[in-house]
């Protein structure tokens, strides 16, 4: 069953990092639409049934395509969610896991690349990595 997007109950670093987490294992593959003539990662995908890390913490009712292709640090991003303005590092740094993370030929996560990225953020935020499967 996929997970619920939205803001998590409480709007904190480790709340955040948890959703994430478990949203990357459970999908176990990247976002991909079609952008300025090429397949890039995206908040949505182009079906809207996948999302990215920051993706999953964007509640439907508040997502408009014209963040795709926009960092958490761009103003047309922080526009639709002022409420993680706070987080922008750590958005952008889970982002990069989603985006780089060493991929299988089917295009699914290396597991051990995904849990060695989030790890290494978890420990740059100071945050637990109990949400990252063994």
């Amino acid at each position: 069953m996929p997970m619920t997007r939205g803001f998590p109950e409480t709007l904190t670093a480790q709340a955040l990092f948890d959703k994430i987490a478990t949203h990357l294992f459970a999908q176990r593959r990247r976002s991909l639409a079609y952008i300025n003539g090429r397949d890039k990662c995206a908040y949505r995908d182009a079906d809207g049934e996948r999302c990215c890390a920051v993706g999953v913490v964007i509640p439907d009712d508040r997502y408009s395509p014209e963040i795709e292709g926009k960092s958490p640090f761009n103003e047309v991003f922080m526009k639709h969610f002022p409420d993680l303005d706070g987080f922008k590092v750590l958005l952008s740094s889970l982002q990069g896991v989603h985006d780089n993370c060493d991929l299988h030929g089917d295009g699914t996560f290396v597991l051990n690349d995904l849990r060695f990225r989030l790890g290494s953020v978890a420990a740059g935020h100071n945050l637990s990595a109990a949400a990252i499967p063994a």
